[in-house]
């Protein structure tokens, strides 16, 4: 048999006009004649054969970028057979064979190897083109994945900002719908996207493409609802699902670090070692107690009641008798009502706040005083109760009382769930003053106060002094004009 040719090197150009083969390749102009030139750096690197410090304009790592996706984008694999044979089956295909048979070899050598390729798309970001993670192959990205990149970017904080017309396709709830998605962005989607015949194949593409998001939430269509809809995941919803991620069955059995902290701790994990995890950090501050209540509000976590430890909730399933059985909800109620009157809740709830504020006695409302409570009423507000008890009566019949929780239990006339923990430091709970002054009560700060300014300043107008307003009663201070 005959054995084919190997391709000849594609000979490269030189400033001076001649040709050079790939072995020679031309000399690398340096850092400072580029950015004198050609104003500044954008990318610098050490050149593959002659390790010397090379740099690139933005030009030229745009120029490289464009033409790799022309020519992975295009009819380029079925004009040279011999490199469509290198591509892998899921459609990697080896830089150093792209540079080979192309002329984007002539672009790249004068600032190194493979590994420009690779820097100038890390550089730009491209949505269409994938690096792989050692840097040796690229390929076009899937048409799913391509799609749900640029939905991503249309609603990151970058674009979406300053998308106006984004903004005014957003209905009430924050979703966008799909269909004037699709109708607004003609450019919208790869070439196989934009070719789908008729809207609903389009849509179907958008709910397949957004399956594997973790920025976006999609609305699924339903026959007499809402039509399919998507918009941005919060930022509760992002922590909580990323949370939820590590510590899912399949990564808690195979993370060793986070094995070793759960058994350091008897089954938990500080919620300070997850937010200090890479991706946590990006995501929010490390304010431990805020975090712990937001995975308070998770099904599928479970936080410890001093705020500062969290685990999976793998209780074995129930059987749907015992669900709907006297025990089962009384079982669920308690679970719930524990999480709405825990510390975390009266720190960050307004609503539960306000309701504790109108119901409770002023003193219970002090820090570490007890006899906090709420009216049933307001927690048939909750949708959480609602899905266990219809009505007030029903609602009764099941919270726990005397000796069932360590945190909560019903008052004695039935109309309260009352705290049975000391109240926590919370400003929003702090009883308002009474109408009348309480002049048997002088702090030493204040008197001190008094006695020097008044030595200093003898004629001084006291109607002016901040603690003259603090001593006169509040309808005092009103008939005075220094009600605060």
């Amino acid at each position: 048999m005959m054995e084919l040719a190997q391709p000849a090197p594609l000979p490269i150009g030189r400033a001076d006009g001649q040709q050079t083969s790939r072995s020679q390749p031309a000399a690398p102009q340096s850092a400072a004649s580029a950015l004198a030139a050609h104003g500044p750096v954008v990318l610098s690197r050490i050149h593959s054969l002659t390790k010397s410090s090379v740099s690139m304009r933005d030009s030229d790592v745009a120029r490289v970028v464009k033409q790799v996706e022309t020519l992975l984008l295009g009819d380029f694999f079925r004009t040279v057979p011999a490199l469509a044979r290198e591509a892998t089956s899921d459609g990697w295909l080896p830089i150093a064979s792209l540079l080979n048979y192309s002329t984007l070899g002539q672009l790249v050598w004068s600032f190194g190897g493979v590994g420009v390729v690779a820097d100038c798309v890390r550089q730009v970001g491209s949505m269409l083109l994938e690096i792989s993670s050692d840097g040796s192959s690229i390929r076009k990205v899937p048409p799913r994945v391509a799609l749900r990149n640029q939905l991503e970017f249309l609603f990151s904080d970058g674009n979406y900002c300053k998308d106006v017309h984004l903004q005014l396709l957003q209905e009430r709830d924050g979703f966008v719908p799909v269909e004037a998605l699709i109708n607004s962005y003609q450019q919208l989607g790869p070439h196989e996207f934009r070719s789908a015949a008729g809207i609903e194949k389009q849509i179907e593409l958008v709910a397949e493409a957004l399956e594997s998001s973790v920025e976006l939430k999609l609305r699924p269509p339903t026959p007499a609802g809402p039509p399919c809809a998507v918009r941005k995941l919060s930022l509760v919803e992002k922590i909580t699902a990323q949370v939820e991620w590590y510590l899912c069955s399949s990564k808690f059995a195979t993370d060793r670090f986070l094995f070793e902290q759960a058994r350091d701790h008897n089954g938990w994990v500080p919620v300070a070692t997850l937010l200090s995890f890479p991706r946590m950090r990006k995501l929010c501050h490390p304010q431990v107690g805020a975090v712990a209540h937001v995975l308070s509000l998770s099904p599928k976590l479970q936080v410890s009641e001093d705020k500062t430890l969290v685990r999976p909730l793998m209780g074995p399933p129930a059987s749907p008798a015992y669900e709907r059985s006297p025990a089962g909800l009384k079982k669920k109620i308690k679970a719930v009502v524990e999480k709405l009157l825990n510390d975390a809740s009266l720190v960050f709830d307004r609503a539960m706040q306000t309701a504790i504020v109108q119901s409770s006695p002023p003193t219970a409302l002090l820090p570490g005083r007890l006899g906090v409570r709420v009216p049933l009423a307001q927690l048939m507000l909750r949708a959480q109760v609602q899905n266990l008890a219809r009505t007030e009566a029903e609602l009764r019949a099941i919270l726990p009382v005397k000796d069932e929780s360590s945190l909560v239990r019903l008052s004695d006339d039935g109309l309260f769930l009352e705290r049975l923990v000391p109240t926590p430091e919370v400003r929003q709970l702090f009883p308002e003053r009474s109408d009348t002054a309480d002049f048997s009560v002088l702090s030493f700060n204040l008197l001190a106060e008094m006695l020097t300014t008044l030595e200093q300043f003898p004629a001084i107008e006291q109607s002016v002094l901040a603690w003259y307003v603090n001593l006169l009663p509040p309808q005092l201070q009103r008939g005075t004009g220094l009600a605060q």
